[in-house]
């Protein structure tokens, strides 16, 4: 169902809510593994939700973390229990926005898997560089699937699995097209400290053990228990994801 713009689907029943946010140009999908592992144990709801500009999701004008943030509270609406949000990457994020208590969710527990934390120069400037960026058509679904793959960084290996493409692609009569809105890559950089100390939640941020994109020592820097999960790269919700679900006892 859409709420606010935002898509999501809600599972299970009851409470705690746990809240699942994916990264940069994904969708909820990537998360089908890691929840059915969650599904028999978790004792209330499940939300799986596409951040704005993703999949179902409306694209919004200018994209920061704050106003994605704020979207996604919306969309998950008045919740009196506490929730514990998980997000990947980009998601990860917006979880420790919410975090903050500023957008009047009551998080209590927040776990964030392959937050970006260190950005050169020239990311910066290419991050920025799409916030006038086109979308890109493509002849066949596949194509643009294919496109979708590499984008989100769901793998090769795991490409073959229709739940972890769903809603990543979009067809029109134009044509076949990447979901995502591709001037979403313009929120940059992270403001991780200044997130960290505001948090009002228990906060663990963890990485895959071969993380090209983040280290766990640095992660450290931020949190002296950042976790690794082992054998993982970058999507390590994808690629063990019995392993992260370990990680959310807090």
């Amino acid at each position: 169902m859409r709420q606010a713009g935002v898509w999501l689907e809600a599972r299970g029943a009851g409470d705690p809510l746990l809240v699942l946010l994916h990264g940069l140009n994904a969708t909820a999908g990537v998360w089908e593994p890691f929840d059915a592992v969650v599904a028999g144990d978790w004792p209330g709801r499940r939300m799986l939700i596409d951040l704005p500009g993703h999949g179902l999701s409306d694209p919004l004008p200018e994209y920061s973390f704050g106003v994605v943030a704020a979207q996604v509270a919306s969309a998950i609406g008045r919740v009196s229990a506490p929730v514990t949000v998980v997000g990947h990457s980009m998601g990860g994020v917006v979880a420790l926005m919410l975090a903050t208590g500023w957008f009047g969710i009551p998080v209590a527990h927040v776990l964030a898997v392959g937050v970006k934390i260190d950005w050169t120069e020239e990311e910066l400037a290419a991050a920025a560089g799409t916030r006038d960026r086109q979308v890109k058509w493509y002849d066949s679904h596949d194509e643009a699937e294919a496109r979708f793959v590499r984008l989100a960084g769901v793998g090769l290996a795991a490409a073959s699995d229709p739940p972890l493409l769903a809603r990543g692609v979009r067809s029109t009569r134009a044509g076949f097209r990447v979901a995502a809105d591709p001037r979403a890559a313009s929120i940059g950089a992270p403001p991780l400290r200044a997130l960290m100390l505001s948090a009002t939640a228990s906060v663990r941020l963890a990485c895959g053990e071969s993380d090209t994109m983040v280290h766990v020592e640095r992660l450290r820097h931020f949190d002296p228990g950042a976790r690794v999960v082992a054998g993982c790269g970058h999507n390590a919700h994808i690629e063990n994801p019995t392993a992260l679900a370990k990680l959310l006892d807090p």
